[in-house]
């Protein structure tokens, strides 16, 4: 993930409290896995990123509507980075605050891309930086993972990553020079859905016949 921007402590909008502070952050896609399995009863994956990102921009603000909700405005479509940035406030234990998050993603969705991988994971260290606080990778992952399942998208390069639980995560270098070519025929993957199947009772059965 890289950030593009970090600004703090300027006067907001009219329609909102003092500006806390603001941040941009992006997240890679990915196409697939390069690896994905089961090792030892845990479930994994290899990333595979590629150089489609999800661009966020986090502004939070001191919330004028003295609510202990806080007030929410987020690019249409975006649920997920709505519960993202709500879990990283929880995480940092920070509340009175308002918030906008801007999402642009060119990133195909439901197409096992990681499109929402990299909204969530982009979200989560933009409201962090927001606040002042660099988050690192493995914090990261386990805020994003009480979103969904994800993939290791805020790891560097390439990373061995448990996408369900967190159990294990390894960085493995920097990406190989490569071109993909996808092949769509249709049809759409729900991330939530798809990590509920017990594959690692299939896998067992397999191994038992």
């Amino acid at each position: 993930m890289s950030t593009t921007d970090q600004n703090t402590h300027e006067t907001s909008a009219q329609d909102h409290g003092e500006l806390v502070g603001s941040a941009i952050v992006r997240a890679p896609g990915v196409c697939g896995e390069l690896v994905q399995g089961i090792r030892d009863g845990m479930y994994f994956l290899v990333t595979c990123p590629v150089d489609f990102f999800s661009r966020v921009r986090v502004d939070l603000y001191n919330n004028v509507s003295n609510s202990d909700t806080p007030e929410i405005e987020a690019t249409k479509g975006c649920s997920k980075a709505v519960e993202a940035l709500l879990a990283t406030l929880e995480y940092l234990d920070r509340s009175g605050l308002a918030a906008r998050i801007n999402v642009g993603n060119p990133i195909p969705r439901s197409k096992g891309m990681g499109s929402s991988s990299a909204d969530v994971a982009a979200t989560v260290a933009a409201t962090g930086l927001a606040l002042g606080v660099e988050l690192t990778p493995d914090v990261v992952a386990r805020i994003a993972l009480s979103v969904e399942p994800t993939d290791g998208v805020m790891f560097p390069g390439v990373a061995l990553f448990d996408h369900r639980e967190g159990r294990t995560a390894e960085t493995l270098g920097p990406p190989p020079a490569m071109e993909i070519v996808a092949l769509d025929f249709g049809g759409a993957v729900d991330t939530i859905e798809f990590n509920k199947v017990d594959r690692r009772s299939l896998w067992e059965a397999v191994q038992a016949e």
